[in-house]
């Protein structure tokens, strides 16, 4: 018997299948695990076809079989992520399959602060009991739940771990909040999956899935997207949306979103999303449930024009009814989503460069409609600095965390999106958009859409949400300003259907890793055949 086995390691796309002999007494099947001879050490692989006509040259023997198979669903789950993101099926399994530990370890959760999730009234908490019911006695593969607070999610999911006794998958977008649902469901003794495990404890939860005599739930982030989910009977995503929920920092740059869509068509088990703002995909699926929300009022969201303001001492980003605002506030939030400092005006009547900040008019014509380029957290922070000398001023980026914020001394917070995860919104009295436009006006056809995603986070946290614009009239804030603007989600959809853009049209930017040159294309069918391209990621 002669088989073809996938190593698990990071080879060369094409040449990952390598063939190997094995005895006919040990019963190999597609899929299973086995432990092979790779050089001069023994790695892992799977087998991938089974034959028996003998090759033309020399092989080696398997060494052993380890008691896991991967299921044909999963097998094609792989097969179809390899061809997709452009990379070979051995690096796939390399980024799915645990390192096998020579021994075990106890696994260890941190024990973040466990808090009420269900803050609201027995009348809420049996409206959200009759949606999930009514949603598992017709189940719709795909589902999005669109909520505003958290503990409708909470609530509901605890439903679906009632109702399920079989094996459910709960993908997050940050491992801190991975931590919080493990203490949250502990009565269901979930096991933790994210990168930064320890590779016997993550070893230990993917053996887990090979047991399906016991109710199994799994917690995690984007790494437990990659575990043989085919043949769970639910899993469950929470925000979608999330930027955080894609790969950024490792080929392949992968999506959960997408994993999770293929997942779903694998399997025979139900994909469900909760969305605080669903991506124009979801909304073309058609399957977006608004009773969480159909009877709430449509939040308070005030646009402040700044179109016509001039340089002042705040370096013309703050105004007055913002300032205010800090004056009033015991903790206000001012969240403006870059960091760094700004290095120069530009004159709005002559278009003259006038370098650093600290200049009152244009030295060219003598004009006062200086418009600020470059500006972040960091002039922001300066600038309060000044006006504020006795208040601590906090600035929170990713760059600059702070472990604990005393908010009894009434400090004014500056943030990026970063600080969204850091801050105790219970005790933020006052939030802020301080600038939005030059993200919306970034040429990139998502740009409107990421930026909504990130509004609706900042005002579902909050009761109240001021923002600074330039252009109040845009249909973004009108959008902003409904808990599910179907409106706005029409019109995007219908534009990107005209433009043939996702999701009517694939979009895939490419990098050479030997030119570095980067070029689109349209489909995974477009993508060349020289393996010194590799997908950056997905537009």
């Amino acid at each position: 018997m002669f088989l073809e086995v996938v190593p698990v390691i990071r080879s060369i796309r094409g040449k990952d299948t390598f063939t190997y002999s094995g005895s006919d007494s040990n019963g190999y099947r597609i899929g299973d695990v086995v432990w092979i001879p790779w050089r001069n050490k023994t790695i892992l692989g799977v087998v991938w076809k089974i034959t028996s006509s003998k090759p033309s040259f020399p092989t080696k023997e398997v060494i052993s079989v380890t008691e896991f198979s991967l299921s044909p669903e999963f097998i094609k789950f792989i097969e179809w992520f390899a061809q997709y993101y452009h990379v070979a099926k051995s690096h796939v399994l390399k980024i799915s399959l645990p390192d096998f530990p020579k021994r075990k370890a106890k696994e260890k959760i941190n024990q973040h602060k466990k808090e009420n999730g269900e803050a609201f009234s027995i009348v809420r908490k049996n409206k959200i009991k009759s949606i999930i019911s009514k949603y598992l006695d017709n189940p719709k593969s795909g589902t999005t739940f669109l909520y505003q607070r958290q503990d409708d999610v909470l609530s509901s999911i605890k439903e679906l771990l009632i109702q399920c006794s079989g094996r459910t998958a709960i993908i997050v977008s940050e491992d801190i909040f991975a931590q919080y649902l493990c203490l949250v469901f502990d009565e269901h003794n979930p096991r933790i999956v994210t990168s930064g495990l320890g590779k016997n404890v993550l070893y230990n939860s993917w053996k887990k899935v090979f047991d399906k005599s016991e109710k199994l739930v799994l917690i995690g982030t984007k790494r437990l997207s990659l575990f043989p989910l085919t043949d769970f009977e639910q899993v469950i995503v929470i925000d979608p949306e999330d930027k955080f929920h894609k790969q950024w920092d490792m080929n392949p740059r992968y999506h959960v979103f997408r994993v999770a869509k293929k997942i779903l068509e694998l399997s025979s088990g139900n994909t469900i999303f909760f969305s605080q703002s669903p991506t124009i995909e979801q909304f073309k699926d058609k399957q977006v449930i608004t009773e969480f929300i159909d009877e709430q009022e449509d939040p308070d969201v005030i646009l402040v024009d700044v179109s016509s303001r001039q340089y002042d001492e705040f370096f013309g980003l703050l105004s007055e009814s913002v300032k205010q605002g800090c004056d009033d506030s015991s903790v206000p939030f001012l969240w403006y989503n870059q960091k760094g400092s700004g290095s120069f005006f530009v004159c709005g009547n002559c278009k003259n460069l006038i370098k650093g900040i600290d200049q009152k008019k244009c030295s060219n014509c003598g004009s006062f409609d200086l418009q600020v380029r470059g500006h972040g957290t960091e002039s922001l922070v300066k600038a309060l600095r000044n006006a504020y000398p006795n208040r601590p001023i906090i600035e929170i980026t990713k760059d600059n965390e702070l472990a604990n914020i005393d908010y009894k001394q009434h400090p004014i917070i500056v943030g990026t999106s970063y600080a969204f995860k850091v801050l105790d919104w219970s005790k933020i009295d006052y939030t802020a958009v301080i600038m939005i436009d030059h993200l919306i006006a970034m040429p990139n056809f998502r740009s409107e859409e990421n930026v909504l995603h990130d509004l609706i986070k900042l005002r579902n946290y909050t009761n109240s949400l001021v923002v600074q614009t330039n252009v109040p009239e845009h249909r973004l804030f009108r959008a902003l300003k409904e808990i599910f603007p179907i409106k706005w989600y029409s019109e995007i959809d219908v534009e990107r259907q005209q433009l043939k853009l996702p999701p009517y049209g694939e979009r895939i930017l490419l990098r050479n890793k030997s030119t570095k040159e980067t070029k689109v294309v349209y489909s995974d069918k477009d993508l060349p055949i020289n393996s010194d391209w590799i997908i950056d990621r997905e537009l």
